[in-house]
């Protein structure tokens, strides 16, 4: 059985995050220099229900912002949770301010009101709320609390996008909130975050204070003293295709959640996150809390990814941490030591969640176990059974014999030892250099160079299968088959190169044998190839079998040491088109359609 580990995080990004990053990195500068920003501002503060929004490089940049804008001073006190990340304590420590760790809520690990209700004092000025996984804070007390005792409300709202209390949305509720946009978030614009506020003057200032204090009146003088923490418009570009998709991430992520309770509904020793009574949680992470204390989280967490299943510890106290070593807040040494954080990126799926539940009711049986071992399904099944027959026929040759023209030939595929031999290795160099429109690239290769790829090709690229067409006396030509998608029972069939003198027909006749292999033997339901075109016998060729065309890319051609290669166009017009992509397809008993209104 062959599993890779499942990732724990990761965003969602599409074509429309790629689009717009295109267009920004194209034409997003000079007088569009924060075309992108403006746009991802605007988008964000109309989702959390705040006047404004300020796209800043960091979260500490935005909560050392806000701080200033409150005027903490040295000697203040900000009174955060224990548990929450780390940048929040060391925003108000460069201050000269003192964090004050306060302890947390046992169900959701929390702010706990009451604990910041204990910790207040003369010097209090402010109070950082944390909504964390994805669950807001019981923000109706804290609010009461702070105004209370004069303090303003910071929502560190991080992980909070897309959760509601009480009908309102996380990061609506305070002077200033905080959202990160890292690849672990719902929002992700890999790094940065967001300052969100409704005060038109701490607005202003906080926007001053990250344009290097930069007049109103006159940009080139700096009346200030700031600092420049502004984020790109490169960024900003991958945070508005985000929060365009923002229903269907959110959506994502409570699916994942269902299907983790679905799994894990008749265990008794643990818990996930909770459904707590006023709130609505994005479900940003799926929290496993280990009831049983023998169940320890550092041997439980190597149990798991033995197991191929990646996860992470919650937040550690942070007075736990040397540089903020305080008070011991006994719910958040507790509880908090006890959850961890399970495999949840948008992009994971149902056969994946149903693999991680059954290691995890297997261990949570069992603690002598150490490995187990879970039957995948599904495509995690697909993909364990034909990674292993890529393998054994690395291992031992298959042959797959077919007729052409009433003489006997097959193709069968080159091992791992072979793949190394110097006389295949020699008649691979020749048939690439017999043949350059075959190839992206004018970058001569050496045999030892050639070797060297071989053997990356033949044992360590796991989805790469080369295959030799021959008869008894010789070799004619090879294809391959690489880049597989196993959710989609999809690969890519390209590489055909054959020897000038091989006989009429036989290219054609051995990838037909190839694509009846690939749905019968390996259980493929579609072959992608990509040809350039200028390569017009190839393209003959894969429209007599039975590819269908799908798309042109325009190329242009870059120069590298020693020779040039050819790069997709994503801006048109701004390079002379050297030559093109062709991107074909091939249904597996039937053909790839074209979507409606694309000409063929």
């Amino acid at each position: 059985m062959i599993i890779d580990p499942i990732p724990l995080s990761g965003p969602s990004i599409g074509h429309r995050e790629i689009e717009l990053t295109t267009e920004a990195g194209g034409i997003g500068w000079n007088a569009r220099s924060r075309q992108h920003v403006k746009i991802f501002e605007t988008l964000t503060a109309r989702q959390i229900g705040q006047r404004y929004a300020l796209a800043l490089n960091s979260p500490q940049a935005a909560a050392h912002l806000a701080l200033l804008c409150l005027n903490v001073k040295p000697g203040d006190e900000v009174l955060l949770p224990e548990i929450a990340d780390t940048f929040l304590a060391a925003a108000v420590a460069h201050l000269g301010a003192k964090p004050v760790f306060c302890d947390v809520d046992p169900v959701t690990l929390c702010l706990a009101p009451a604990a910041v209700a204990a910790r207040i004092t003369p010097r209090s000025r402010c109070v950082i709320p944390t909504h964390l996984f994805g669950q807001v804070c019981h923000m109706d007390p804290l609010l009461q609390l702070a105004e209370k005792h004069g303090m303003a409300v910071i929502e560190n709202a991080t992980q909070g996008i897309g959760a509601f209390y009480n009908g309102r949305p996380a990061g609506s509720m305070g002077a200033f909130s905080i959202f990160s946009l890292e690849s672990d978030c719902p929002v992700t614009a890999g790094g940065g975050a967001v300052l969100l506020g409704s005060n038109d003057e701490l607005m202003r200032k906080a926007a001053k204070l990250a344009g290097n204090g930069a007049s109103a009146s006159n940009p080139m003088v700096v009346d200030a003293l700031a600092w420049n923490c502004l984020m790109s418009n490169l960024q900003a570009a991958v945070g508005v295709a985000q929060m365009e998709r923002l229903p269907e991430l959110l959506a994502r992520k409570k699916e994942i959640f269902s299907w983790y309770q679905e799994e894990l509904k008749y265990v008794d020793d643990v818990r996930l996150n909770p459904d707590v009574p006023g709130t609505d949680s994005s479900r940003l992470l799926t929290v496993l809390f280990l009831r049983n204390p023998e169940h320890g989280r550092p041997d439980f967490m190597k149990k798991l990814l033995a197991n191929k299943v990646m996860c992470a510890p919650v937040f550690y106290p942070l007075s736990f941490m040397p540089p903020f070593r305080q008070e011991n807040n006994p719910v958040a040494y507790g509880m908090g030591t006890r959850a961890l954080v399970l495999p949840c990126g948008h992009n994971r799926t149902r056969e994946e969640i149903a693999y991680i539940g059954s290691v995890l009711r297997q261990l949570l049986t069992d603690d002598t176990l150490s490995f187990v071992t879970p039957e995948p399904k599904g495509w995690l099944k697909y993909k364990s059974d034909t990674l292993e027959k890529l393998a054994s026929f690395k291992k031992q040759a298959q042959r797959i014999p077919f007729t052409h023209q009433g003489k006997e030939y097959f193709l069968h595929t080159v091992t791992a030892k072979q793949a190394q031999s110097a006389a295949f290795i020699k008649e691979i160099a020749t048939l690439r250099a017999a043949h350059p429109e075959a190839f992206l690239t004018n970058i001569p290769l050496t045999e030892e160079q050639l070797a060297g790829i071989m053997k990356k090709y033949g044992s360590e690229s796991r989805d790469f299968l080369l295959f030799l067409i021959a008869d008894k006396n010789r070799h004619w030509g090879n294809i391959a088959l690489d880049t597989f998608d196993f959710q989609k029972r999809e690969c890519k069939a390209e590489s055909m190169m054959m020897h000038d003198d091989a006989p009429k027909g036989l290219a054609a006749a051995a990838a037909l044998t190839l694509h009846d292999w690939c749905g019968k033997v390996l259980g493929l339901e579609r072959l992608y190839n990509h040809i350039v075109g200028s390569n017009r016998k190839s393209r003959i060729l894969n429209s007599a079998i039975g590819f269908t065309f799908l798309s042109n890319i325009c190329l242009y051609k870059m120069a590298v040491p020693g020779g040039w290669i050819h790069r997709p166009m994503h801006i048109a017009g701004q390079d002379k088109t050297e030559e093109t992509l062709v991107v074909s397809g091939k249904r597996l008993g039937g053909k790839i359609e074209k979507p409606e209104g694309e000409d063929q």
